[in-house]
């Protein structure tokens, strides 16, 4: 299988035999790049895992940021400290964004610092957007290239994206399952030169993987079924991403 598929977004260091996962996938399931996402405040050893990663293969990009979920488990001040640390080895800030309402004001505390970081150093964001309103995310973050991971809000606020930013939506393994069916208009609507695709491994096995595991060598399956859904071929799909990432991503 040629190497086609790129992961914009994914955990895979989370698994103890990621370097065995990973090379499974550029060998085996036509994997051509990833984007790991580790968490500030979370995981351990995010520097030497990262050269670890691109040690096995220079297209495993990563990205670092504190999720809104952890903002509790680390300092503002602290985690500012660790992302200048890890800034020279980064592609991509994130996932940062908003989560819930609860602590709102200390997570746009840790989205704006991330956000200031990123302009400075003209890097990409990979925003976390979930319970949050979509135009409120918006207004904070001009003059950027960012994404919206692991996309499962309404046509509406697709629409807003698309029409007031240049944000790019990707989908997740979300979209194959057969109660997420609003996602299909999501997905028809979706211009191909602002989306991205990813697995948010190790969560969010597509179908028919769901309720397993999820790897970085199952990006085919979403590729697949957004082909089928648009009525292209995957190999169109697939090279529509990759001059989707090329801009948007930052190579270290």
């Amino acid at each position: 299988m040629n190497n086609m598929f790129i992961d914009s977004h994914t955990h895979m260091h989370n698994y103890e035999d990621v370097l065995e996962k990973y090379q499974d996938a550029f060998n085996n399931h036509g994997l051509f790049a990833a984007l790991n996402i580790f968490e500030i405040g979370k995981d351990e050893n995010i520097l030497s895992n990262i050269h670890i990663l691109k040690n096995l293969n220079k297209n495993i990009l990563s990205a670092a940021a504190v999720h809104p979920a952890h903002i509790d488990r680390i300092s503002l001040s602290n985690a500012y400290n660790v992302l200048m640390t890890l800034l020279p080895y980064i592609s991509c800030i994130g996932e940062t964004g908003l989560d819930t309402e609860n602590n709102l004001e200390t997570q746009l505390d840790f989205l704006n610092m991330h956000y200031n970081i990123a302009k400075e150093h003209n890097l990409p964001m990979s925003i976390h957007c979930r319970y949050a309103n979509i135009k409120y995310v918006t207004d904070l973050l001009l003059n950027i290239r960012y994404v919206f991971h692991c996309f499962t809000s309404s046509l509406s606020d697709a629409q807003y994206i698309i029409e007031n930013t240049s944000a790019y939506i990707s989908f997740s393994g979300i979209v194959t399952f057969k109660n997420a069916k609003d996602l299909i208009d999501v997905i028809l609507y979706c211009p191909l030169d602002r989306m991205l695709i990813e697995t948010d491994s190790p969560c969010l096995s597509p179908e028919p993987l769901r309720g397993k595991k999820n790897t970085s060598s199952n990006i085919r399956y979403i590729y697949e079924f957004i082909s089928q859904k648009r009525n292209i071929s995957i190999e169109f799909l697939s090279e529509q991403m990759k001059k989707n990432w090329l801009p948007f991503i930052k190579v270290v």
